[in-house]
């Protein structure tokens, strides 16, 4: 008999002791579960103040990328139209050659002509009136 109650007896601290074990262990997972709930809360407080200004930092930046592609469209714009007036400059560029030429070309012509009419009148007062007139003929028909 007393052999069954000490060995009850152990039995029964043996199982005291490892309810006191579970009951220790069970209140830090109440504590810890405890702080895992203020945690969440916070997080639902701290996404509920987020929230808006998530919300308008998304707003905005498809209002910016909306701004960058009108930006990019008319950059492609000034570009194709800076291209069109480099041809265009490259154009009148070429034709102010071509007229520069041409005035030179008639500035001779006319210098030619000018010395051709100041050697005319040398005729008619060194020669007869006779040899002036086939002058100013050939002279018109130029």
């Amino acid at each position: 008999l007393r052999h069954r109650q000490a060995a009850g007896g152990g039995m029964r601290r043996n199982l005291e002791g490892e309810l006191q074990m579970l009951q220790s262990e069970a209140e830090k997972l109440r504590r810890d579960l405890a702080s895992l709930k203020a945690e969440k809360l916070e997080s639902q407080q701290r996404w509920q103040l987020i929230t808006p200004a998530l919300s308008e930092a998304r707003r905005r930046v498809r209002e910016l990328e909306g701004q960058l592609e009108a930006a990019q469209e008319e950059s492609t714009h000034e570009k194709g139209l800076g291209e069109r007036l480099e041809r265009e400059t490259d154009v009148c560029q070429e034709k102010l050659r071509a007229l520069r030429d041409e005035n030179v070309r008639l500035s001779e012509q006319c210098s030619e002509l000018e010395a051709h009419v100041l050697q005319t009148p040398l005729l008619r007062n060194s020669g007869s009136s006779s040899a002036a007139a086939p002058s100013r003929r050939s002279g018109e028909e130029r």
